[in-house]
């Protein structure tokens, strides 16, 4: 079994991603709000938060409890949380992005103060498989190896 790893977070306070919102437990579903509508039940915004866009949680897959938890004063502004079965984001108070793609398989972890803005993309995975298939659909004038040279190791 493998030890499980810590996953730094990223941005301008990086030591206080446990914000005093999310340590004092006042957190319920009715702080922050969706203006694209209802919020999926894995998520939990913070006061005066605010996510706009129709397609925000379009590519949201998270299965887990409170998969997304974002902090107080934030404004997610067309941000596309793309988040797979297993992923969980959390972001700090008071952070401001705008047109911001997440994608997330496992952890993602944003501080506090922090702010982006358009087309970026912060990801915990490049999607790729850890090794390529042996067997490419790429055309053989592509693969050299397809007219009886050496398979790259």
């Amino acid at each position: 079994m493998q030890a499980k790893q810590r996953v730094p977070a990223i941005g301008c306070h990086e030591k206080k991603i446990n914000t005093s919102f999310w340590k004092t437990g006042q957190a319920t579903k009715e702080n922050g709000r969706w203006a694209g509508g209802v919020v999926p039940p894995n998520v939990w915004l913070g006061p005066n938060t605010l996510i706009t866009g129709d397609l925000a949680f379009k590519r949201f897959h998270s299965r887990v409890d409170k998969a997304l938890l974002l902090g107080a004063h934030c404004t997610m502004d067309g941000v596309h949380f793309s988040v797979g079965e297993n992923g969980r984001v959390k972001i700090g108070d008071y952070c401001y992005f705008t047109n911001v793609v997440l994608l997330c398989e496992l952890e993602l972890k944003i501080g506090q103060l922090c702010g982006d803005w358009v087309e970026h993309h912060h990801r915990d995975t490049d999607f790729h498989p850890i090794a390529p298939p042996r067997e490419s659909p790429m055309p053989w004038p592509v693969r050299p190896w397809a007219k009886g040279a050496p398979a790259p190791p």
